[in-house]
């Protein structure tokens, strides 16, 4: 470190004004920066920066950390209370109550032999009233100010940050790899004041955003995900729900909304989706009926309906049918068979597979009482068209 030195050799020691906060200029009307001689620390209880003279507020010890009170007096710095903080100095040395005594100001090194710091870690305003620590606070309403770091053992380069920052509790760790915020055991986190929880948050790990959340990222989702209110379900690994009132402005209303555009490169050839579903389904080894297992289970769509008029309600509602494809269709069929509980309404041309239909339990098999007026149905089945008669009969 730079050293000023009189003409004599000898180490200047400037005094930085007796209310401290006088500030040193040249002739220039330029500030000047002191430091002082490296001598001032090469023995214990010692000190070399800046200092200044006021009146303490109480009794002090050597280097204990003090803010200024409204009276204009040094009081000890307490972590407790935002009352009691941030540190501003350091006695210099045993000052009595209402006495006038040396305060060391930021940006000076200050040696005690009975300091044992851990070298390069910062040092905090402790919790006890004119303490120094190196473990950050963590209790409700603690004020973590860092006021300085270690430059060795027993000489720390006291710099405090004069910013009072309130954590309430919070205790924000890092372990050189990750950064840890937990708060009050038994407490949740909220960012935001908008709302309080509505779920079941009860542990300092819990986190509540009250207003909107971006994230520009990749988000990972480790655990089950709950929307609208609901709640989590034990047999239901993501639970999405909730009432939601249109907001107007189209002619359309969605549960959820799935687009944008999907682009392929090179290599994608097996197969190019807006959405798949590939869930593997293990059953218990309980020797149970089970009622049916699926990939995809759909629910009518419940419709309360008003005094509106409804073209077409429906489960499932395909617009529209690609046709750039060899083969083109609404519904494609890779595997399988094609089976239905209810009827078959079919508008416009039906083909079929080298196996044709099959007809299970057909109504009328025996053919009796028939009525009404027949008809002749062509099915071509693989290029050979077959012919049948129909009756509209339900008997």
């Amino acid at each position: 470190m730079a050293d000023l030195f009189d003409d004599y050799g000898r180490p200047i020691k400037v005094m930085g004004g007796r209310d401290c906060v006088g500030d040193l200029f040249d002739s220039n009307g330029r500030p000047i920066i002191i430091v002082l001689a490296e001598a001032d620390i090469e023995n214990d209880h010692n000190f070399s920066g800046p200092s200044c003279e006021a009146t303490a507020g109480e009794t002090l010890t050597i280097f204990q950390a003090v803010y200024q009170k409204s009276d204009g007096k040094f009081w000890k710095a307490d972590a407790d209370a935002s009352s009691t903080m941030p540190v501003m100095a350091l006695a210099s040395a045993a000052i009595v109550a209402d006495a006038e005594g040396v305060f060391i100001l930021p940006g000076s090194y200050v040696r005690d032999d009975t300091w044992n710091w851990t070298v390069g870690g910062a040092i905090y305003a402790s919790t006890t009233a004119g303490g120094l620590t190196q473990t950050a606070p963590t209790g409700t309403d603690d004020i973590v100010q860092v006021v300085g770091w270690a430059y060795s053992a027993d000489i720390m380069y006291f710099i405090p940050s004069l910013a009072k920052e309130v954590f309430g509790g919070l205790n924000i760790t890092n372990d050189g790899t990750k950064t840890t915020l937990l708060g009050v055991a038994g407490d949740y986190i909220r960012i935001g004041d908008a709302g309080t929880t509505g779920y079941s948050l009860n542990s300092e790990d819990d986190l509540m955003v009250t207003g909107d959340l971006e994230v520009n990222g990749v988000t990972y989702l480790d655990g089950q995900v709950v929307t609208g209110g609901y709640v989590v379900l034990p047999y239901a690994r993501n639970h999405f729900g909730g009432n939601f009132t249109s907001g107007g402005g189209a002619a359309a209303l969605f549960g959820n909304a799935f687009d944008g555009v999907l682009t392929a490169i090179n290599g994608d050839t097996n197969y190019t989706v807006g959405t798949s579903m590939a869930n593997a389904i293990v059953t218990q080894n309980n020797s149970e009926t089970i009622g049916y297992i699926a990939q995809l289970r759909v629910n009518e769509p419940y419709i309360t309906k008003g005094n509106d008029t409804v073209t077409v309600a429906a489960t499932l509602y395909i617009v529209a049918a690609p046709d750039e494809g060899a083969t083109n269709a609404a519904i494609y069929v890779a595997s399988g068979d094609i089976r239905t509980a209810g009827n078959n309404a079919v508008i416009g041309a039906t083909t079929t597979g080298a196996n044709g239909f099959v007809l299970t339990n057909p109504k009328n098999a025996a053919a009796t009482a028939l009525s009404g007026t027949q008809l002749d149905v062509e099915i071509d089945i693989a290029g050979t068209p077959y012919h049948f008669t129909v009756y509209p009969t339900k008997a």
